[in-house]
């Protein structure tokens, strides 16, 4: 039971246990490392669950939690959740798919300055093509630490626009706003020459490439003149086609 108060560890503490709401309210409150990033908070309530991901993954708590009115939780501890799924390693990788899914889902929106910093618009590309892209062309994704976020020899068919974590592809480190993956489709590289390695918990969005060139062919008309759009869509194809 805790009543109007901090609940426990808070984030950047090592996580020891999870916590199932069965009467109450609490609040999570997320502080990006990045000071451009916006304080995220939540509420819980009855039914609901937190720290799932610090017991799950080698990673520290995410959020600091309060108590926003007098709460009662079920609490379970690490080491026993761990020693039980350790028995089931399949029920060890669902567990951890889903979780990720279900954060991947609640990520904030991607900024669309981070998309327009990829490099793959240049000066004078129309904004509006460029907001078309972010609304239709972006996917969530979250990777924890250890994990590839695309494998070597699998074709360059995306961009991974990073929101924080950081990630390694050859022998640079990415962090936060920036991409992986322009430099590659737009030279001779249609396949990934290493994997994408996760060295610290990914948030970030997955830009389609394929799926943005049917989305700026559709509007090709309005912009048939422009030599920005014409110029990325050349350059998009005959990698395509060179793959």
């Amino acid at each position: 039971v805790a009543t109007q108060s901090a609940w426990g560890p808070q984030q950047g503490a090592a996580g020891a246990c999870m916590y199932f709401i069965a009467r109450g309210k609490c609040r999570l409150t997320h502080r990006p490392s990045d000071s451009k990033l916006k304080v995220r908070e939540t509420v819980l309530s009855t039914g609901q669950q937190f720290n799932a991901r610090a017991c799950l993954f080698v990673e520290p708590l995410n959020e600091d939690a309060h108590s926003l009115t007098t709460t009662q939780a079920w609490r379970l501890e690490k080491v026993d959740l761990v020693d039980v799924l350790l028995q089931h390693p399949d029920w060890f990788l669902d567990a951890k798919r889903r979780l990720n899914s279900e954060y991947a889902r609640h990520l904030p929106p991607c900024p669309i300055a981070t998309l327009q910093g990829c490099g793959l618009f240049s000066e004078g590309f129309p904004d509006a093509l460029v907001e078309r892209v972010h609304r239709h062309c972006l996917s969530p994704v979250v990777a924890e630490k250890g994990t590839s976020l695309v494998q070597v020899g699998l074709k360059v068919k995306e961009v991974f626009l990073l929101l924080s974590g950081k990630a390694n592809y050859k022998d640079r480190r990415y962090g936060f706003g920036e991409s992986i993956g322009t430099e590659q489709r737009l030279s001779d590289e249609p396949f990934w020459q290493s994997s994408v390695t996760v060295n610290e918990r990914v948030d970030g969005y997955i830009l389609d490439l394929s799926g943005m060139v049917a989305t700026l062919q559709k509007r090709s008309r309005v912009h048939s003149s422009n030599p920005q759009v014409l110029a990325l869509l050349k350059t998009l194809a005959s990698n395509e086609s060179s793959s």
